[in-house]
């Protein structure tokens, strides 16, 4: 109902206070170049990575070349650098990734 503006006053101990966190930065987007052979499964081992150090893909591209490599271009919302560098470092450990880098949006 949108006339229980009193259910407070009626029962207060349902009452909880909360609060904003003041310094939490909001995320924002950054694009990242994965070089890597392409094999089954990397794509997943990327992505599982991504998600684990806390960043959200919001689009990805996979282009495969004749010699055998994936070119995987991901666009990753992270809070901070402390953030990316340690997910750039992630991934670089991966078997098959060739490199990572950041690429200009």
């Amino acid at each position: 109902k949108t006339n229980c503006y009193r259910i407070l006053e009626i029962d207060s101990e349902r009452k909880i206070d909360v609060e904003w966190a003041k310094d939490g930065q909001p995320p924002r987007s950054v694009r990242i170049r994965v070089m890597s052979t392409d094999m089954p499964g990397i794509l997943a081992n990327i992505s599982k990575t991504i998600s684990s150090s806390g960043g959200n893909i919001s689009h990805a591209s996979i282009k495969t070349t004749d010699d055998h490599k994936a070119i995987n271009m991901f666009d990753v919302a992270i809070t901070d650098t402390t953030q990316l560098y340690s997910l750039i470092r992630s991934i670089e450990k991966l078997k098959g990734v060739i490199s990572v880098e950041r690429m200009k949006s």
